[in-house]
């Protein structure tokens, strides 16, 4: 958590504003329940992680399905 002070200060200092960018595997189209509750819990520690660098955002691609049709996908 301290380093997380200290990206705050900087940027803060700097007058720079940053947006966080979730991981690349985390994905909005979840395939199972289990998978579900990971990509929630997740995003939730990226929401955290920009909240304690004071950043704007946090960036999260909708991801791929492989069980599903696109548009299916898209709806979920």
């Amino acid at each position: 958590m301290y380093i997380l002070i200290i990206v705050r200060s900087t940027l803060t200092k700097h007058n720079i504003q940053s947006i966080i960018h979730s991981p690349y595997p985390t994905r909005l189209i979840p395939e199972t329940k289990d998978l579900e509750k990971q990509i929630i819990t997740s995003l939730v520690n990226d929401l955290e992680i920009a909240e304690a660098c004071g950043s704007i955002g946090v960036v999260v691609h909708f991801g791929t399905t492989k069980s599903l049709d696109v548009l299916e996908g898209y709806k979920k």
